[in-house]
């Protein structure tokens, strides 16, 4: 690996910004973040005129900062993450001096920008298999797992079974369910953001909640750690794909039961992540894996080290470097 690569990613201040320049970083590339407000190019296209100066005074000042990096950093590579910040006329500025790549780590459709500016970019990766044709040339990139963050900690299995995230609509049913048939049989406990959800409409979950609030990673991987199961229905956005929690879960050594998605078999071919059709299949499958300990970790430490070779941020950082002719070895 040549040490002298340079990569400048460029991204809107989030949950994953670390995790993007190790993907590099861990490469062996020279790499920078250039990180900034989120915004939206398209609310310069507000029918109040005065409504948009604020945001075209921010986003001027983004792809300001971001034209200065490229100029004094001279990166091999532009990698930018759900560039809605970035003016066309930048994105054509940067592809004439360097490679420019983009990744949209959240449905295309949810982007708030004109997907034909896209086309700016040499390289294009969304993170839904789906959108692939709504972006020509793209390819499918799956996020990965940060192991900085996500590796088996030494800890008691204090819980039976685990939920950590959002409580998105079509997740809310099959919490409730799961919680309300959880009385008497196993622990269950939720993690989450989930101040808003209506006691009176999912009285069991919201019974079931260990922690209201947004989590660190460390703690999220604590939790992981500490479950004997834990749950990970996707939402609808993933509509075949797959979350980052399926990698994460994996890179922490624990269990999961996953909700069928079709490219699941593509990063888990052997089966490692076992997958449920509905409530009920998820019911039967958590009181069969409380009682097989031996199998449940089995799968688990195998799912952990297929995650540690092949579904890493750095994994992904090795496809888009090979993508764009800078890393040529195998």
């Amino acid at each position: 690996m040549n040490a002298k690569i340079k990569v400048l990613v460029c991204t809107g201040r989030g949950w994953y910004s670390e995790a993007f320049v190790a993907m590099f970083r861990e490469n062996g590339c020279e790499t920078r973040l250039t990180e900034y407000p989120s915004s939206s190019v398209l609310k310069l296209e507000r029918k109040n005129p005065f409504s948009r100066i604020h945001p075209w005074l921010q986003l001027r000042k983004t792809n300001r900062v971001i034209l200065d990096a490229v100029e004094t950093f001279n990166p091999d590579l532009v990698f930018v993450v759900n560039g809605e910040e970035l003016f066309p006329e930048t994105v054509k500025r940067i592809a004439a001096e360097t490679k420019v790549a983009h990744w949209a780590v959240d449905g295309v459709s949810g982007l708030k920008m004109h997907l034909e500016s896209l086309g700016n970019y040499h390289r294009n990766y969304v993170f839904e298999p789906t959108d692939v044709p709504l972006v020509p040339g793209s390819r499918y990139l799956s996020l990965g797992a940060d192991t900085r963050r996500y590796f088996p900690r030494k800890t008691e299995k204090l819980l039976d079974v685990s939920f950590v995230g959002s409580p998105h609509a079509d997740r809310l049913p099959l919490l409730e369910k799961i919680a309300k048939e959880s009385a008497g049989k196993f622990g269950f406990a939720v993690f989450g953001p989930f101040g808003n959800v209506d006691p009176a409409a999912f009285p069991h979950l919201c019974a079931c909640i260990r922690k209201n609030g947004t989590l660190s990673h460390d703690e999220i991987a604590e939790i992981y750690s500490q479950s004997k199961i834990s749950l990970n229905p996707h939402h609808s956005h993933s509509k075949v794909g797959v979350n980052p929690r399926v990698f994460e879960i994996a890179a922490c050594g624990a269990f999961q039961l996953c909700s069928e998605q079709r490219s699941l078999a593509d990063f888990f071919p052997g089966g490692e992540v076992p997958t449920y059709k509905n409530a009920d299949d998820l019911l039967r499958k958590i009181e069969y894996f409380l009682k097989n300990a031996d199998e449940r970790e089995r799968l688990a430490e195998v799912a952990r080290e297929r995650t540690e070779r092949e579904n890493t941020f750095a994994a992904r950082g090795r496809t888009v470097l090979k993508d764009t002719r800078l890393f040529q070895k195998d």
